[in-house]
């Protein structure tokens, strides 16, 4: 899964010219996600409203959506004033991930066009089904959740437009490799799951990379990062806080990650720590290298001694009685 860049030199952001942030490219599409987004998930729509709004200010280009969530309309709103109003933001220089939790009675199709006609955004990029359950089941079927897959498959072209890609949100790695893959027509886009410091999942991570699936890290928030002796010595070395410095080990490890937050200090500072400052093009092969932006691999294997779940496992077990039966 290559890397790429992104400039910020289009649109209304006010972000020097020399920095961009990296990108990974898509394996189906080519198409590039930013490295950092912004996650609403739980945020009232007031709050969510203005995030989307400080965080556009700020240069983010990459937005996590929960369809459930009662803030679609108030960010759908952000939306139509710099996609359609104001013609500030060009839609395609923005990158939109929507998760779902699938109730049966629904049309997957018709659940689609709705949450778009609400965000106001033509289309979104990635639509994944949450939890990979039906509201209110109580344990995994396979059967039933194929089908909702297949709905899914619907979606994108030449069927639909309504998405460009599609994945699935939080499944383990026993039921992505031994269920999901064996049985799909069309193979996920990407993968999500709350990855970060202290919840490494390097097991699903390593069998994302060996079936050339991304892995998204969802969510990071300032309470999700450890705060460890070893945590502590790397951000004073490095003069990082936490959050950015989980930041950093995500992008260092492939993984585009968003931050749930809507602080706008907070969103600054894990902005700063997901851009890289080039001037020419040697620069710019360095940028990509990781050799300006990223942490060593020392680091990350240092780093990995905070890691407190299970290897390619859902922590808790209530969750992961789901997924490995």
């Amino acid at each position: 899964m290559p890397l790429a860049l992104f400039p910020f030199n289009r649109g209304l952001a006010q972000v020097a010219p020399d920095k961009v942030m990296m990108t990974l490219k898509m394996r189906r599409t080519h198409a590039s996600i930013p490295m950092l987004g912004l996650s609403l998930a739980g945020m009232l729509p007031g709050e969510a409203g203005e995030a989307v709004e400080s965080a556009l200010q700020i240069g983010y280009r990459c937005f996590d959506i929960c369809a459930r969530d009662a803030n679609l309309a108030a960010v759908g709103t952000v939306f139509r004033k710099h996609f359609l109003e104001n013609q500030t933001l060009p839609r395609k220089d923005v990158w939109i991930t929507v998760k779902t939790k699938h109730v049966p009675e629904h049309n997957v199709i018709d659940d689609a066009s709705a949450i778009v006609s609400t965000l106001n955004c033509g289309y979104v990029d990635l639509i994944m089904p949450d939890w990979m359950v039906a509201e209110g089941a109580t344990a995994y079927h396979h059967p039933s959740f194929m089908a909702l897959w297949r709905a899914h498959e619907k979606l994108i072209p030449p069927h639909n437009r309504l998405s460009r890609h599609i994945g699935v949100a939080n499944v383990s790695r026993s039921k992505l490799e031994g269920l999901l893959l064996r049985d799909c027509k069309v193979i996920p886009d990407a993968i999500q799951n709350e990855v970060h410091l202290r919840l490494q999942m390097r097991g699903l991570a390593h069998s994302c990379q060996m079936f050339d699936v991304p892995l998204l890290a969802a969510h990071i928030c300032p309470e999700s990062v450890c705060d460890t002796s070893l945590v502590k010595q790397a951000c004073h070395r490095k003069k990082l806080t936490p959050l950015q410095l989980s930041v950093k080990w995500c992008i260092r490890r492939k993984l585009p990650c968003v931050v749930n937050t809507s602080d706008p200090t907070v969103l600054q500072q894990a902005f700063d720590a997901a851009v890289v400052h080039v001037s020419d093009g040697s620069q710019r092969e360095d940028a990509l290298g990781g050799r300006f932006l990223l942490l060593s691999q020392a680091e990350v294997d240092a780093l990995s001694l905070v890691d407190r779940g299970p290897p390619g496992r859902l922590i808790g077990a209530e969750l992961s009685d789901y997924w490995d039966t």
